[in-house]
Order: structure tokens, then sequence, then C-alpha cells
């Protein structure tokens, strides 16, 4: 999955290359947008992810189509880009079960947590991997010929994990075409305030710190579960 190609930084571009075709600065644009015009400086540089509700509210203030942020963003090797229409935002009701993966290379943690789903009663579907690196095998099975692998919907990744750390695989997503949407909720045993902001600037969900208390760790569980089962539209639920 190594890709120096970094979707954020594609998407801002095209936004500045169509903001200068218009002749609008920055402050003009974020009027427009009722934002600040600090965000869309980040934005155009890459350094703050343009939302898909964001993209849809720049086609139109701009006067493109929804694809004109999305032109070239196929990689050779990564597969197409899916690129989201209309239709895709107007009806959030599941039809599944959430399809779960948990990145944890301690097998009485993976316990633990499977546990805590079952405990939730949630509609979920858990599938446990040791090591980053298992992980990036099933993401290379995904659109294979006659592969039914299928991405998660929600990614539960341990932050210190053998060969292939956390957040280096974090990174990865992020810089993926495919995968740099994709919903990771960090798991820690403490919170290090380098390693969350580190998490965050490489667009992960949530960070969470693990409580030890058995039943806490079933009651954060359920909260988790139930925002992004019931509330939450991830985009592999369209």
């Amino acid at each position: 999955m190594n890709n120096s190609f970094d979707p954020d930084d594609r998407l801002g571009a095209r936004l500045r290359e169509r903001r200068r075709q218009l002749g609008l600065s920055q402050a003009e644009l974020a009027k427009r947008l009722r934002v600040s015009p600090q965000l869309v400086q980040k934005q155009e540089v890459g350094e703050s992810r343009i939302s898909a509700f964001q993209i849809f509210k720049l086609a139109e203030v701009l006067g493109v189509p929804v694809d004109y942020f999305f032109e070239a963003l196929e990689i050779s090797g990564s597969g197409p880009v899916r690129v989201p229409n209309k239709e895709d935002i107007i009806s959030p009701r599941r039809h599944r079960r959430l399809n779960v993966m948990l990145i944890e290379d301690n097998a009485n943690d993976q316990l633990l947590f499977v546990k805590a789903v079952e405990a939730s009663r949630r509609e979920v579907n858990v599938t446990c991997y040791s090591s980053a690196i298992e992980a990036e095998a099933h993401f290379r099975q995904i659109g294979q010929p006659g592969s039914q692998t299928v991405p998660p919907d929600l990614i539960f990744l341990d932050i210190r994990l053998p060969q292939l750390p956390g957040i280096d695989f974090l990174r990865e997503l992020s810089r993926n075409p495919n995968y740099w949407n994709q919903p990771v909720i960090m798991l820690s045993n403490s919170v290090d305030a380098v390693e969350m902001h580190e998490c965050y600037k490489r667009n992960a969900s949530a960070f969470v710190c693990k409580p030890q208390d058995y039943d806490q760790f079933v009651a954060v569980m359920d909260v988790i579960l139930q925002y992004w089962s019931e509330i939450a539209v991830s985009p592999t639920f369209y």
C-alpha cells in the first residue's frame, strides 16, 4: 500500500486552480463558503481535509461538476477511485451489519475486544489481525478477480504494533486514493500528546485510551459502535 500520492494535496491543488481561474482571493471564496480564510488556505495546500459535503458545496460555488475534484485520482496499481454522487447521500439507512477490523498484536486484548463487541449486542462483524502487515494483505485482496474480500466500515488500530506501527499504517491509508477517507479509531493504553496530534494529523477519526476496567471498556465500545452503526454514515456504507 506504500504510495506517495496524497489525495488531500491533489484536491487542494484543484481547488486552488479553479479559484484562481475565477479570479477569487482566498478571503472571497471563504466568504462564499461561510468558512474562515485560514481553512481555505490549509485546504489548498493539503493540510486540512475537504469533506464530502464541502466538495459538493465547492462544486456549486465554483461552478464545476463534482468530478472536477476527482480527475486524475486513479493511480496505477491501486484500482479505480470511487467518486461519490448526489444519490449516494440521500439514504443513510443500514441494510447490513457493520464490518469492523481490529488490528491488535495482543491476543488477550483481541479477545477482550470481541467480548466487548458481543456485550454491546450491536449488529457487527469483527475481523482481527495481529499486525498491520496482515491488514495490508487484506486490503490488497479487495477488488481482485474472484475475491470476496470487502473493505471494513471501521478500523480499530492499536498505536503500538510490531514491524509496522499503527501511526505508519494510518499514514499509508491516508495517502492511498482508495482508503484516504477510511474511518479509523486509534487505540492506546495511554495518552501521549505528540502521538495523539500525529494521529489526528493523519486523519484518524478518534483517539481512544483503552479503559483498564472491563465494564468501562464495554461501555466505551457500546458508545462507539452505536455511533458508527446507527448514527454516522461512513464512506463504505453508501
